[in-house]
């Protein structure tokens, strides 16, 4: 019994070793990966407390891995378009669900992902990730509102050439054309359009957004001399 108690220890911390060895790694439908990338997003609460979440993105995957503060979450993703197609013919998707085909106009499918708890049927927070013909990545935020977006004009030291900034380096917000444009210090932060109990944000370093380029939406919406029209065209494609 003497010799055994030796092998036996030496045993079990070998095998202490090839757990914490396997901590490290993620996996993932049954597969391992070692190669993600995490997307850093802050998140500013009514409290005016911001919250951080990390999404790291697993490739060949369905699913994405974002933590928070309260502790860790799996939230559904599709990583291209054809696999998206098939998430919307498999599931219950509710009749009022903003689709890809009525945002297109904004920019090329790249991947989508459900905020929400799509295992409980909660669709009712999700992202588009589209690039339009400038080059230009876009996010597209939906979700589902109880408080109704003021379609009144407010306009706070507007540019009258441009969008993307105002004179101020405070705070502030225009709402042109029932199109709420957001600023902060001064810089175009994000864009918000309202259809029925949706909210739809448009985010991206909007800022830096092309003066020369390509006639987009996103371009036309950037000026107040097209901003309306390209506005009413969305409402139309959404509408679809």
């Amino acid at each position: 019994m003497k010799k055994v108690t030796p092998i036996i220890s030496i045993i079990l911390a070998m095998c202490c070793m090839t757990s914490c060895g396997n901590v490290n790694e993620t996996v993932t439908n049954g597969t391992s990966s070692t190669s993600v990338t995490e997307i850093t997003t802050e998140t500013t609460t009514a409290a005016n407390t911001t919250v951080s979440t990390t999404v790291t993105s697993i490739p060949n995957s369905t699913t994405i891995a974002t933590t928070d503060p309260m502790g860790e979450q799996y939230l559904l993703t599709k990583e291209n378009y054809s696999l998206y197609l098939s998430f919307l013919n498999s599931n219950n998707i509710p009749k009022d669900f903003i689709t890809y085909d009525q945002i297109s106009d904004i920019g090329i499918f790249s991947h989508f992902v459900c905020l929400s708890n799509a295992d409980l049927g909660d669709y009712s927070h999700y992202v588009y990730f589209v690039k339009d013909n400038n080059d230009f990545n876009l996010s597209v935020y939906v979700e589902r509102i109880e408080d109704i977006i003021s379609t009144e004009n407010v306009l706070m030291n507007e540019n009258p050439l441009d969008y993307r900034n105002i004179s101020t380096e405070e705070k502030g917000v225009i709402i042109a054309n029932g199109v709420k444009y957001v600023y902060v210090k001064g810089q175009l932060f994000s864009i918000d359009i309202q259809y029925g109990n949706f909210k739809i944000t448009l985010d991206g370093n909007l800022m830096d957004y092309p003066t020369n380029g390509e006639d987009t939406f996103i371009s036309r919406l950037l000026s107040p001399a097209t901003a309306k029209a390209a506005a009413a065209e969305f409402v139309i494609a959404l509408a679809k």
